[in-house]
């Protein structure tokens, strides 16, 4: 579920989705949060109707976080209209080495896709899926 994250700005335009990642970047400790805002990637980028939207991927350790990103919305001026969120921070001690075997994994998964759907063309995309983190 996303959540408005409040972080406005009047001095602080926005015209790029690396301007709304440092934004968002620089405001992080100051709204609470240890590492959800520390490595923010874009997804995509669209304008509608003069306003951008920026879709930004959390990560951690250089890792996508599974389902958890960043909507910056900001008029054709620069100044911002929105920010929605599903961020959380990770914790700190997490460990990335993983405890099975890439093959494994993938065909659990596909065993799994394939049972809840055989029809769907799922299966065959998270096959070639990198790694992520997966929140609890």
């Amino acid at each position: 579920m996303s959540e408005m994250l409040v972080v406005h700005s009047a001095a602080q335009l926005v015209r790029s989705s690396g301007e709304a990642i440092e934004f968002l970047k620089s405001k992080g400790e100051g709204l609470g949060y240890e590492n959800a805002l520390s490595e923010l990637t874009e997804i995509h980028s669209v304008t509608v109707s003069g306003d951008s939207y920026y879709r930004l991927q959390q990560n951690y350790r250089g890792i996508p976080v599974y389902g958890r990103t960043v909507v910056y919305a900001a008029d054709e001026n620069g100044s911002q209209l929105s920010v929605t969120q599903n961020i959380q921070d990770i914790p700190s001690g997490l460990d990335l080495n993983p405890t099975a075997r890439l093959e494994d994994m993938q065909y659990a998964l596909l065993e799994y896709l394939a049972a809840q759907n055989p029809d769907s063309f799922w299966a065959e995309a998270y096959a070639n899926e990198d790694m992520s983190v997966i929140p609890d």
